[in-house]
C-alpha cells in the first residue's frame, strides 16, 4: 500500500497534506475554474493565483504565450480584488479537506504587512506564501531579496503580522543564491521555501514585429524546458534547508516528481502543466501512485534526499 501522505513541521506541530501535489500560482486561475475537471478535494494543497491588498487593473497585453517547450506569463497587477475572492470563491473551495494558501504581491513592505495582518484573521485560509519578487510595481525600490538587510526585514515584519498562519517564501522569478535566501528565510521565521518561480522570456512574432506576451515585451518563462534548472534549485535549497522545501517546475510526469523528491523537496508545485490539460493534477496523482507501487517504494520518506553524485 503506497503512502502519499507529506508531513511539513511548522511551529506548532505539523501540517499533514494528503499527498505532495499542489498548484503554483498563476497557472491555476483562483482554482475554483478547475473544479469540474479536477477533484480540488484530492490535491495535497491549493495555490490560487496571487493577490494583492490593490484592486488589480484590467491588462490589454497578452497574459500568456505557449513558447517551446513551455509558457511565457505576465500577469501584472491583473487580479481579483482579495475580498471578491474569501467573499465568492474561497467559500467554493474545499479548504477543510485541502489546505489553501494564497500567493501574494504588494507595492511595499507596509503594504505586504498589511496584507498578511489581514488574511491572518482569515480562518479558512491554512497560511500565506509570500513571493520574493516584491515589491511589485514599484521599480525605484530593488527586489528585498536582493540585499540580505531587505529580506531580513522583510521575513520578520510579515513572520509579525501572520500570527498563527503557515508562511512560506516562494523564490523569486531570477537567479538567486539558495544558500543565503534560505538561511535568512528559515532563521527569521519562514515555515518553508518555494525554491522556484520561473525564469524571465521574451518572444517575438517576426512578422508584427512586435512582442508576444506582456507589457515590457516578456514574463516568467516555466516548463519542461526549464527542469534541469529547478530541479538543481530544489536540491541546493534543500541542502542548506532545515525548514521543508518545495520544488516545482517543469514537470510532466510521475518520474518528475520523484526526481525532485529524490533531491529532497517535501512536495512539488504543478505550473505549466496545468494550463496544457486542466485535469492533469489528479491524472498526476493516479500515475504517481502506479510508479511507487511498480517502485516498490512505499512511502516518500523513504526517498527524500536519497539521491547521490556517484
Amino acid at each position: 500500500m503506497v503512502n502519499l501522505n507529506v508531513r511539513l513541521p511548522i511551529p506548532h506541530g505539523e501540517l499533514v497534506l494528503k499527498n505532495p501535489i499542489m498548484s503554483a500560482a498563476g497557472t491555476f486561475g483562483y482554482a475554483a475554474e478547475y473544479e469540474n475537471a479536477v477533484n480540488l478535494k484530492h490535491l495535497g494543497a491549493i495555490v490560487p493565483n496571487s493577490m494583492a491588498i490593490t484592486d488589480g487593473q484590467p491588462s490589454t497585453a497578452k497574459r500568456f504565450y505557449q513558447s517551446e517547450h513551455g509558457f511565457i506569463s505576465s500577469f501584472g497587477a491583473n487580479n481579483l480584488p482579495y475580498q471578491t475572492f474569501l467573499d465568492e470563491i474561497l467559500p467554493r473551495l474545499p479548504y477543510e479537506e485541502t489546505p489553501v494558501f494564497l500567493d501574494l504581491k504588494a507595492y511595499d513592505l507596509d503594504e505586504l504587512t498589511e496584507f498578511v495582518s489581514i488574511l491572518s484573521e482569515v480562518k479558512e485560509l491554512a497560511g500565506l506564501e509570500i513571493n520574493l519578487n516584491c515589491p511589485y510595481g514599484n521599480p525605484s525600490v530593488p527586489s528585498y531579496w536582493k540585499t540580505r538587510e531587505s529580506l531580513e526585514e522583510m521575513v520578520r515584519k510579515v513572520k509579525a503580522a501572520a500570527g498563527d498562519k503557515i508562511l512560506w517564501f516562494k523564490a523569486p522569478t531570477a537567479e538567486y543564491p539558495p544558500d543565503e535566501i534560505v538561511s535568512i528565510v528559515q532563521e527569521n521565521g519562514g515555515d518553508a521555501f518555494v525554491s522556484f518561480n520561473a525564469i524571465g522570456g521574451y518572444a517575438i512574432d517576426i512578422h508584427t514585429r512586435k512582442f508576444r506576451c506582456g507589457n515590457w515585451g516578456g514574463g516568467g518563462y516555466s516548463g519542461p524546458g526549464i527542469k534541469p534548472y529547478a530541479l538543481m534549485c530544489a536540491h541546493n535549497s534543500s541542502k542548506h534547508a532545515k525548514i521543508p522545501v518545495i520544488g516545482g517546475g517543469g514537470i510532466v510526469c510521475a518520474a518528475d516528481v520523484l526526481e525532485y523528491i529524490m533531491a529532497g523537496a517535501h512536495a512539488v508545485q504543478i505550473g505549466s502543466a496545468n494550463l496544457m490539460r486542466p485535469d492533469f493534477m489528479e491524472r498526476l496523482l493516479e500515475e504517481l501512485e502506479a510508479l511507487m507501487d511498480q517502485m516498490n517504494i512505499k512511502s516518500l520518506d523513504e526517498i527524500r534526499g536519497c539521491a547521490k553524485y556517484s
